[in-house]
């Protein structure tokens, strides 16, 4: 009995520490310095957020605020959160898990079929995939691109847990989600202990979608040239 107890525990001890160890390629890890405001071209104006909400987040820091560039006639919002957690059962509500998708429609905001949902930003030596969306409200639209990082590297899953049709049962779909995600973290051999990013970007859409989006990207690699260690 006490071999197998033994057994047992350096399997519980020392497999996940084991299995968990994938890497990917240096030139693919994006370590952000998240308080690097400057943009050619571009100025950057803090935006306070309300204490419930940041409390809500459970963030370790925040980064809210709008880029202009007076010459293009262009905003840009952007929000920024990092925690750093080793528990595991931080993870069904860390700060992955309040998405656009969740937050928008709850405070008005009807989200567009757009198609792709999926777009992909480069910078450098680096891609980074995002989930995309058009939400309009009372006659504005914006074009919203977020995703979020795992220890600088691209998550296992995505981020569309809050895009489903939630049909009768939101918990229900909800938790078969989150065991989507950990059955996916698993094949994928990347653990969920440590840092967490979320990004998002957000821009009204005020000359026509091509132009704006193009803009948009633009702006968003420059910002992840500015913003990443190396």
């Amino acid at each position: 009995m006490s071999l197998l107890r033994s057994l047992t525990l350096i399997v519980v001890l020392i497999l996940p520490s084991l299995w968990y160890n994938n890497k990917y390629p240096v030139g693919n890890k994006v370590d952000l310095n998240m308080f690097q405001r400057d943009i050619k071209g571009w100025t950057f104006k803090s935006v306070d957020i309300e204490d419930a909400i940041e409390k809500l987040i459970k963030s370790d820091k925040i980064v809210n605020g709008m880029y202009t560039n007076y010459e293009k006639h262009m905003e840009i919002n952007l929000f920024v959160t990092e925690k750093i957690s080793n528990d595991l059962n931080d993870f069904p509500e860390c700060i992955l898990s309040h998405t656009p998708d969740r937050c928008w429609p709850s405070v008005g905001w009807k989200v567009e079929e757009a198609v792709p949902n999926l777009t992909v930003i480069e910078f450098e030596d680096h891609s980074i995939i995002f989930e995309r969306r058009i939400f309009s409200y009372n006659g504005i639209r914006q074009l919203v691109y977020f995703t979020g990082l795992l220890n600088g590297q691209q998550l296992p899953f995505r981020l569309n847990h809050n895009y489903k049709n939630y049909r009768n049962d939101i918990y229900k779909i909800f938790n078969e989600d989150v065991m989507q995600r950990l059955t996916q973290t698993f094949k994928s051999r990347l653990t969920l202990k440590g840092k967490k990013n979320f990004i998002r970007f957000s821009t009204e859409i005020n000359y026509g979608l091509k132009q704006t989006e193009r803009d948009f990207s633009d702006f968003i690699s420059s910002w992840f040239v500015a913003n990443t260690v190396y």
